[in-house]
């Protein structure tokens, strides 16, 4: 059984992937959008994600990084020179 769904195969930019995440929390506009850079640039991966921040339950919205197989158990990944920096 399958959940979610595949935007980008990471595997075809090769060893090294270099993402970045974006948040507009002006105006109360609360998304975030996330990119992957290729060459010089920066693309866009999917559509802008709503970030919903409720009282009922607060917990806040938190970025992560996750690795997991789709065809066989196993494998690894490493996550490196994480940077944040507000605008």
């Amino acid at each position: 059984m399958a959940y979610g769904f595949s935007i980008l195969n990471f595997s075809e930019l090769g060893e090294t992937v270099t993402l970045k995440a974006i948040a507009d929390f002006t105006n109360m506009k609360d998304t975030a959008k996330f990119l992957y850079k290729k060459g010089w640039g920066y693309n866009k991966i999917g559509t802008d994600h709503k970030m919903y921040f409720k009282l009922d339950h607060f917990t806040g919205c938190r970025f992560g990084l996750f690795m997991y197989s789709t065809k066989e158990s196993g494998g690894l990944a490493g996550f490196s020179n994480f940077v944040y920096k507000e605008r």
